[in-house]
């Protein structure tokens, strides 16, 4: 049993699964808390849907009886997505339940008490001490296997057990029709709740994809955005730059978000946030299967495929566990010193975002460990006439009172492009210095200062609040 609650505010402390052993003699008769029931036994596995409104959370608890536990856990806001499997240990003395885990997300070991409400052959229900909420879970009976486009029918039935009613806990990985019919629709795991008279009984559908390991997110590419919030729905966050961005936190075992950049109404990126301890291996061996390895790196591999006479390209940022899906165009350069203000501006002012956070925020980046760690990041992936990255670096030293300020930009310009293929632009728009080394500086407060320099056929513009010495 999870008690949600304690999970909003996001200083998380989780609670583990609730947990049940053989019953006694009295308690053959009756349930926990003196309650009547029927065949009742905690040794099995329990499942619970809290979900409400645009928040997605769902736990199940396996109960063996050597005392050992196991639990999963799925939390899904428009911001967040948690999703944990682990181990545990539970016992029972009288109404009194105990459970011992190690909490996954701060690795800290921890001990819930609980107090037995009911127990009956499909219904689960406790108090948690720690707040005195009661919560209810019903048991799941099976685990169905199906390939995505398979129909299988709810099949469970005991002592007369007729459903009247069904219910999945994800329509975008499962369906359920009215008469019991379940269709699998994408990967992922979603659980199919069957009441009756007798309860409700739940069945676990695990759902595969041989032509999709991972990468179903490439087929919205170039495709309209209406199709991604079909799938997905309206419960996204939205960032406007150059591209729009929609990102969704993702409930899925292997993805925690997905990030879909548009143009015009037409996707042009997917760019997919993986779970941490997903398996790299495994992800590297369905894309070398799939499509063709345009560049090989052990961290950074480059993939090629062609849909209908249009390239695409699949980046997968191993260290980063991200991968990105894009299409592949070939656009001439332009001619020196032809190009549009809006090029610029694109970047222009990013160092007066004064915040690294706030800044790879609003461009749909999730700061690492390692970029945390390092003070700077890149923003690539984007369309751009005259840049083709931009790196973000920042004070990363978490004792000191400037931690996470932006110190500089630097912006590096496509192959072919020279300092005077652009000055011209800066020249117009911000304020001569007459300092060889800090050529510009801006007519804002904080004062910063625009510098180029020149390696081989490209230029990297930078912004600083330091001038060079």
């Amino acid at each position: 049993m999870k008690i949600f609650s304690k999970l909003f505010a996001m200083a998380i402390l989780l609670t583990a699964g609730l947990s049940f052993t053989s019953c006694s003699k009295d308690d053959d008769d009756k349930g926990g808390g003196g309650q009547p029931k029927k065949e009742a036994t905690i040794i099995g596995e329990w499942f619970q849907d809290a979900s409400a409104g645009d928040v997605k959370q769902y736990s199940s608890s396996k109960y063996n009886e050597d005392g050992s536990a196991e639990f999963m856990m799925l939390l899904v806001t428009t911001t967040e997505s948690l999703y944990y499997n682990y181990n545990g240990s539970y016992s029972l003395n009288g109404s009194s339940l105990s459970e011992s885990y190690v909490s996954p997300i701060t690795g800290e070991n921890a001990t819930d008490k609980y107090e037995v409400v009911s127990l009956d052959k499909y219904a689960l229900t406790v108090k948690f001490l720690g707040n005195n909420a009661t919560d209810v879970m019903n048991r799941i009976v099976d685990n169905y296997s199906m390939t995505v486009g398979d129909s299988k029918n709810f099949g469970y039935s005991a002592d007369g057990f007729s459903p009247t009613a069904y219910k999945t806990s994800d329509e975008a990985i499962v369906r359920v029709s009215a008469s019991g019919s379940i269709e699998a629709v994408k990967r992922g795991t979603a659980y199919v709740s069957a009441t009756s008279a007798e309860g409700t009984a739940v069945i676990r559908v695990t759902v595969t994809d041989p032509d999709n390991y991972i990468d179903d997110f490439m087929s919205f590419i170039s495709g309209p955005i209406d199709n991604v919030t079909k799938v997905y729905g309206n419960n996204y966050i939205e960032v406007d730059n150059t591209l729009i961005e929609r990102t969704y936190a993702v409930a899925d075992e292997l993805v925690a978000s997905a990030m879909f950049g548009y143009f015009g109404g037409t996707v042009l990126m997917a760019n997919v946030q993986l779970r941490e301890g997903v398996d790299s291996e495994a992800i590297i061996a369905s894309f070398n299967k799939k499509y063709t390895l345009f560049k090989e790196s052990k961290y950074v591999p480059v993939y090629s495929t062609v849909v209908d006479g249009q390239e695409y390209r699949i980046t997968y940022f191993v260290s980063d566990g991200m991968i990105v899906y894009m299409p592949y165009i070939e656009t001439p350069e332009p001619e020196p010193g032809n190009y549009s203000s809006a090029a610029f501006e694109q970047f222009d002012g990013l160092i007066m975002m004064g915040k690294a956070d706030a800044a790879a925020k609003a461009y749909g980046i999730t700061l690492t460990e390692e970029n945390m760690e390092d003070g700077w990041f890149d923003i690539e992936g984007f369309d751009n006439e005259v840049f083709r990255q931009v790196s973000v670096m920042f004070n990363e030293d978490p004792d000191d009172e400037e931690y996470m300020n932006i110190t500089t930009i630097m912006l590096f310009t496509k192959s072919g492009i020279k300092q005077a293929d652009i000055e011209q632009w800066y020249a117009t728009h911000y304020t001569a210095t007459g300092d060889e080394k800090n050529p510009y500086q801006s007519n804002t407060s904080p004062v910063y200062y625009i510098s180029f320099k020149e390696s081989g056929s490209s230029t990297t513009v930078y912004y600083k609040f330091r001038k060079n010495k």
